[in-house]
């Protein structure tokens, strides 16, 4: 091949790497923008101006409008936080004991480590979280059904294992426990990502990220333990007397 076949071949491929690279700047860009000012407190134009996109249209061009941009974001999160297994190896010894709390504890460690290292793996990764918190906790109407599709596959291997540990706990209970374990760490974490301002003002303790992670994990399995009571009657299960 000529050198000229060869630069002609050659432009096709540049082409299709800067657009993947201008949609993903774009991504990232969105995912700080909105986690800053909310999902409706950024336009698009600004977006694509701050991504250091050439046409001012770059994001409608990319993903046709608002909500796909979102989505395109919640994707890249979701992405993000499928970790593989091994990289999980800190979840195991919880607590140093073989109770059955500190097993639901692990278990819950193992679920949950992908998000508390997020910040670390990815400089949009603190933003990612609290525009997790935004999407999921009502800003935004649909937007918590889209995060728990995609967390499905997760969910799922968590309830298995919660269910090998607490064989007596009926599934729709352990299930609705399970989403609000995940929306207590998301909560919990943007919160956090905002502490600095709160300690200083002596509203919010210095707490150091290890501790409060512990403290969210005990948390999350004394509730996921608890005997079913008279608010699980909502889902059809008789509480114990």
């Amino acid at each position: 091949m000529t050198a000229g076949l060869e630069k002609q071949a050659a432009a096709p491929r540049r082409l299709r790497a800067d657009a993947l690279a201008t949609r993903e700047r774009l991504v990232e860009t969105a995912i700080i923008m909105f986690a800053e000012r909310g999902l409706h407190g950024v336009s698009l134009r600004e977006i694509g101006e701050q991504a250091g996109a050439r046409n001012t249209g770059a994001v409608h061009y990319y993903f046709g409008g608002r909500r796909a941009l979102i989505l395109a974001a919640l994707d890249l999160i979701i992405d993000a936080l499928a970790v593989p297994p091994g990289d999980l190896s800190k979840a195991s010894g919880a607590l140093g004991t073989d109770s059955t709390f500190a097993a639901v504890a692990s278990a819950v460690t193992a679920a949950v480590l992908p998000w508390t290292s997020l910040p670390e793996r990815h400089v949009w990764g603190s933003a990612a979280i609290r525009l997790l918190n935004r999407m999921w906790t009502g800003e935004g109407e649909g937007f918590a059904v889209d995060i728990e599709r995609r967390l499905q596959p997760s969910i799922d291997r968590l309830a298995k294992r919660l269910t090998e540990l607490m064989p007596g706990m009926p599934r729709a209970v352990l299930l609705k426990r399970i989403d609000f374990v995940l929306v207590t760490f998301i909560c919990g974490m943007a919160a956090t990502s905002y502490s600095a301002e709160a300690v200083s003002a002596g509203v919010w303790p210095e707490i150091p990220p290890e501790t409060l992670f512990r403290m969210l994990v005990n948390y999350a399995a004394g509730g996921l333990m608890a005997p079913v009571a008279h608010g699980d009657a909502a889902f059809g299960v008789t509480p114990l007397a």
